[in-house]
């Protein structure tokens, strides 16, 4: 995979510390000027993110910044031509739906994918906490849960056998599913190990084709970002979580 295969999403220099992704060719779509767009997207905002991730595509790395612009994972989706399944992992359900029919949101995202998007089959969602999961809404398309809590682990085996095998795969990341001392969120922390997502990841990308993936949670926070130990730690993470789909995303499928 090449440099010209990723996308980064730039709204308020939440990667400006996160050199490794500064490669040459690396594709941006400055959204700093942008309003209306944080954690609620309004019309305008849509219409101008949609076109954006259509000179894009799915295919690739996104990174998307903060977890307040999750819902930009929706607009990748509805691009995808054949039938999919989405690998989610984050803490948080992202089905709970807009408080306006004229909003997107960094909550409702999935629910409005699941309503929408002809060709998703299902979602799993790694890493949620269960008491979200138990909350969420009834919607179109077959969703399975794979919750974590500090008492019980998340069922990473279980997750991968809930994959049907003979779809390929979208992933979407939230670095908010990761335990604290892995990443600085905007939104808390899960309790996922690094090393269970990456595990995880190269598992179900082993037999499968990756038709993409994106990443989020970082936080927006000024000082936080600046922040040495703040930005060392997203940095890491980030490398970690880069290294895992960019094998995912190269390889998947393949012998």
């Amino acid at each position: 995979m090449s440099a010209s295969d990723i996308a980064i999403f730039d709204f308020d220099g939440t990667y400006r510390r996160q050199l490794f992704l500064a490669a040459s060719g690396t594709r941006r779509a400055d959204c700093t000027a942008l309003s209306g767009v944080c954690r609620f997207c309004d019309a305008d905002g849509v219409r101008l993110l949609r076109q954006h991730a259509r000179r894009f595509g799915p295919a690739g790395l996104h990174w998307l910044g903060s977890g307040h612009y999750h819902y930009l994972t929706l607009f990748f989706l509805e691009q995808i031509e054949e039938p999919f399944a989405l690998v989610l992992a984050d803490r948080h359900t992202d089905m709970q739906p807009a408080p306006d029919a004229g909003l997107l949101s960094c909550g409702s995202w999935l629910y409005d994918a699941l309503q929408t998007c002809d060709m998703l089959q299902m979602a799993l969602v790694l890493g949620v906490d269960a008491k979200l999961a138990a909350e969420a809404p009834a919607v179109r398309r077959p969703v399975c849960f794979f919750p974590a809590s500090d008492d019980a682990p998340a069922d990473t085996d279980g997750a991968l056998r809930a994959l049907p095998p003979d779809l390929p795969v979208y992933f979407s990341i939230d670095k908010d599913v990761l335990l604290p001392d892995c990443a600085v969120t905007d939104w808390g922390n899960g309790v996922l190990p690094m090393d269970g997502l990456c595990r995880f990841i190269a598992g179900a990308g082993a037999s499968r084709r990756v038709i993409g993936a994106d990443v989020c949670g970082d936080t927006s926070e000024v000082q936080e970002i600046l922040r040495g130990e703040a930005a060392q730690v997203n940095n890491a993470s980030s490398r970690r979580i880069f290294e895992a789909l960019h094998t995912a995303v190269s390889t998947g499928g393949q012998p």
